[in-house]
């Protein structure tokens, strides 16, 4: 509140915040690890880094028919007395198997290491697995570091110390920051209802709520705490 001209902001908006940082320090690991790449004679393209509502982030990958859309992160927020907990789970060196049908059937996983080479930056760059794990251990770490610092930086700020940091705190920059990472075209699938309706982000509102529209039906509502797959 002191930091956003006496407003409040939605405590709602929390997710959405986090989801962003996270994004944004992966795209920059991922960009960092492509150009180490491109030193060594390669020719990969970074993924284009995406979020999905409320609290996961994506790869997105394209070909001239169709794109894909797969989970490198997620974040769980809970709160106790008057504390947040924040756990945020990265796949950098390995994705786990979803399973594609049956009950426990999710959208599929990917990493950082399907898109880059391990040992691009070493050395001695070789296959040895240990060499590949120590790599992945330090991309880990530098992530965990960097985005506890951008957390840190965005509670701690001060206006004569950050001169944007008024604007940074509202309810609009941390929805704009959001949806920057947002593709509004990408098809998303109801995970709690009998039907599984696919439908499409048409809105976000201040509280960090969503407008969706059904693909098949055109019928939009308004969603809470539902998840997609």
């Amino acid at each position: 509140k002191k930091k956003n001209h006496g407003n409040m902001v939605p405590l709602t908006l929390l997710p959405l915040k986090v989801g962003s940082l996270v994004a944004q320090q992966i795209q920059r690991s991922l960009e960092d690890c492509v150009q180490d790449d491109k030193h060594q004679g390669m020719s990969n393209a970074a993924p284009k880094v995406t979020v999905k509502w409320p609290n996961d982030v994506l790869l997105k990958q394209s070909s001239s028919t169709q794109s894909s859309y797969e989970k490198v992160a997620g974040i769980l927020i809970e709160s106790a007395k008057d504390w947040f907990i924040i756990g945020i789970g990265i796949n950098v060196g390995y994705a786990p198997d979803i399973p594609k049908e049956g009950s426990d059937y999710g959208r599929q996983a990917t990493c950082f290491s399907q898109y880059c080479n391990a040992t691009a930056s070493s050395a001695d760059a070789n296959d040895d697995d240990d060499d590949n794990e120590e790599y992945w251990v330090e991309v880990s770490k530098k992530l965990a570091v960097d985005i506890a610092y951008d957390l840190h930086s965005w509670l701690h700020s001060k206006p004569d110390e950050h001169l944007s940091s008024i604007d940074e705190h509202s309810g609009g920059a941390i929805l704009d920051k959001w949806k920057s990472f947002l593709d509004w075209d990408m098809e998303l699938v109801l995970r709690d209802t009998p039907k599984r309706e696919r439908v499409r982000l048409t809105g976000v509102m201040a509280d960090g709520r969503v407008i969706v529209k059904e693909v098949e039906t055109g019928t939009t509502r308004t969603l809470v705490a539902d998840y997609f797959l």
